[in-house]
């Protein structure tokens, strides 16, 4: 299981970073999942050479260090076989944590031939599927794949499955406190800013970046034939998406594949519920836009409260997902 470095409650976690988060929002709001929004930082020149530095220690990471090896799984972009191997160690070394396995689930459910052999020796999507039963993510992707091989029935079964479930969830939020913990940890030369920076930007590049969407995307929202069993499955499961999932962005499209197929009602409700959606990433860009802001500062008291900010923000994401964060934060935030 992953080691966490918690606060001693989530509200404390979140009132500790408020005064930031407020004046923040009368800042122009960026979505900073998005990496063309990202500001320009006094530390780039730095991230950088912290980036390589860590790059060069994780060639070929102990197989049993689990976090090292999901840090170098974030890091291989290109070489899937790598990044499956990798992952593979990370999910041996520690089997409970449902970041590995997701991650590797993940990995091996974007179609390519050949498959890695760490995804052809197992069913890593199935395994999912069945130790992490509450969450419908992974039955939303064998779903996808039934669809792919024209098995419409088994589709229809797992869509209305995955709508069943407790929650969507790729764990992709909980990705900060592995890197956090390493990087903090790594004996690197580098200020605790140009490290806090360092892991806000790989924590939501790696959120933004989750490789499920096509799934939703294909069974669901494009403009494909579909019966009214299926329509009424993938309606069920944007309604089951839009009001449950982890992050706001899959509440997002759980809403878009609503509005694709549900009835007028239901479309109106989408709409409805994704506007209260987007004003909340809004208000949760802005608060993490101020923490970013502060670690640029030439203060150096301001950018140690904002690397301790950075870190309450981080693990709170790992505690109760990004949707939990930021509707506390809007909880705990003025109207307005």
């Amino acid at each position: 299981m992953l080691k966490r470095r918690r606060p001693p409650t989530i509200a404390a976690a979140l009132f500790g970073a408020l005064a930031i988060a407020v004046a923040a929002l009368a800042q122009p709001l960026t979505h900073l999942a998005d990496p063309a929004n990202a500001p320009v930082s006094r530390w780039d020149s730095e991230s950088a050479s912290l980036d390589a530095e860590l790059r060069a220690r994780l060639v070929a990471p102990d197989p049993s260090n689990a976090p090292a090896n999901f840090v170098a799984a974030a890091f291989e972009t290109t070489d899937r076989a790598a990044k499956v191997r990798y992952l593979v160690a990370a999910r041996v070394a520690s089997p409970q944590e449902k970041l590995y396995l997701a991650a590797l689930g993940l990995a091996c459910a974007v179609p390519v031939h050949p498959q890695p052999e760490g995804c052809a020796s197992v069913d890593r999507l199935a395994d999912w599927a069945r130790r992490d039963d509450s969450n419908g993510l992974p039955t939303l992707l064998l779903a996808d794949r039934a669809r792919q091989r024209g098995e419409r029935e088994a589709m229809v079964a797992y869509l209305e499955q995955a709508a069943a479930t407790r929650t969507f969830d790729d764990y992709g939020d909980r990705a900060g406190v592995v890197l956090w913990d390493y990087v903090f940890a790594a004996p690197v030369a580098a200020a605790p800013e140009v490290k806090a920076r360092w892991v806000t930007g790989r924590t939501y590049a790696a959120m933004a970046g989750s490789d499920w969407t096509f799934a939703l995307r294909n069974t669901c929202i494009a403009a494909i034939a579909r019966t009214d069993a299926w329509s009424a499955a993938c309606a069920r499961v944007g309604e089951a998406m839009g009001a449950r999932a982890a992050t706001l962005y899959a509440r997002r499209l759980g809403d878009a594949a609503l509005e694709r197929n549900g009835s007028a009602e239901q479309k109106r409700a989408a709409a409805e519920r994704l506007a209260a959606t987007n004003a909340l990433v809004a208000r949760c860009s802005a608060a993490r836009l101020a923490i970013e802001q502060d670690l640029d500062s030439t203060d150096p008291l301001v950018r140690k409260k904002a690397v301790d900010a950075g870190h309450r923000w981080i693990d709170a994401l790992a505690q109760v997902g990004e949707t939990g964060t930021c509707e506390r934060l809007r909880d705990a935030l003025p109207p307005g």
